[in-house]
């Protein structure tokens, strides 16, 4: 199977922003923002935004979000083009080239680690 250096380690991830909510946000064009607001008590209430995007395969899909997010997230932003409304600013490019970065190295080691689960499995079965 071979040693593992601390060069071939997996890519961290030191972003503020989920893995999660990069990849949705990076796979699709936002099409549609909505805003939603309700009351939730006598004096309380609750507003959040979500965004629609449509994906290649001609599906849509849309994601809740706290209503302050396009502006201080300081990954995404409101910037409207002829595709979509959300693009990533700089540290977005940089959040998702260390995404494909990890995806690259899970693909490369993905044989490794079906072996370790195997192994694991047997022996603390």
């Amino acid at each position: 199977m071979g040693d593992m250096s601390e060069q071939d380690s997996r890519p961290s991830w030191n972003h503020d922003l989920s893995q999660a909510d990069v990849l949705w946000l990076a796979a699709g064009f936002i099409t549609k923002i909505t805003h939603h607001w309700r009351m939730t008590g006598v004096d309380t209430s609750e507003d959040w935004i979500e965004l629609h995007r449509g994906k290649s395969d001609g599906t849509k899909e849309r994601r809740r979000f706290p209503s302050s997010f396009l502006n201080t997230n300081g990954y995404f932003e409101f910037r409207p083009n002829w595709r979509q409304l959300v693009t990533p600013t700089y540290r977005g490019e940089n959040a998702i080239k260390d995404l494909e970065a990890i995806d690259a190295w899970e693909k490369k080691h993905a044989r490794q680690r079906a072996e370790y689960e195997r192994l694991k499995k047997k022996f603390d079965g």
